[in-house]
């Protein structure tokens, strides 16, 4: 639900998708947003997630609420 002040997204709301046997649940779009932010919720299946990839554009950041993953981080080349 789209507010005055922000975005209201309440458990279990949002449109979600299967990505690479990955659950993802769009909580707050970049069109809510005027293209300035999107959060997604994603549901990790055991020994999966997304590949290594890089981003050019945008920063992307995570809160992990149970369990553990790693990270592979790539120094910038100029």
């Amino acid at each position: 639900m789209t507010i005055n002040y922000g975005i209201l997204s309440q458990p279990g709301e949002g449109d979600s998708y299967s990505v690479a046997g990955d659950v993802a649940t769009f909580k707050a779009t970049s069109e809510q947003t005027d293209g300035k932010y999107a959060l997604f919720e994603v549901v990790l299946a055991p020994e999966l997630g997304p590949p290594p990839h890089i981003h050019s554009r945008e920063d992307e950041a995570f809160y992990i609420q149970e369990g553990s993953i790693g990270f592979i981080l790539m120094k910038k080349q100029l």
